[in-house]
């Protein structure tokens, strides 16, 4: 998530961009780490529960906050903003935000000693 945030200039993503990104990245690298979307989906339901992530029309404020999405060009997040939380809107849809840092998540990943080789190498580097 923190990549694509980057990637998106850090507008609020959602459910299906983040999970469709990390299927990808698990085919090509780690298909031993592909789990299904249902436990994806509970996953991040967890992140949301430690405020490391936030979702629907809290993730647009969090994106509006930052003043780095401003100067990059904040007029997409308007548009984004008047879809939020629409009734029948699936919950896959609705933006998300995260609110840990590159830096912060690449020594997170350092320092745990469990980390699969392949993530560790892939937050290391530049693509996505």
């Amino acid at each position: 998530m923190v990549k694509l945030h980057d990637i998106h200039d850090g507008q609020a993503l959602n459910f299906e961009i983040v999970f469709n990104e990390y299927s990808r990245f698990c085919k090509r690298r780690c298909p031993n780490y592909l789990y299904e979307r249902r436990v994806v989906s509970k996953a991040m339901d967890n992140l949301a529960q430690l405020e490391l992530v936030v979702c629907g029309r809290d993730a647009i404020a969090a994106v509006s906050a930052d003043p780095g999405v401003r100067a990059r060009g904040g007029a997409k997040r308007f548009n984004l903003a008047a879809t939020v939380n629409l009734p029948g809107q699936l919950k896959r849809f609705q933006p998300i935000a995260c609110f840990v840092s590159a830096p912060l998540l690449v020594a997170c990943l350092d320092a745990y000693s469990g980390c699969p080789i392949e993530l560790s190498q892939w937050a290391h580097s530049r693509t996505l």
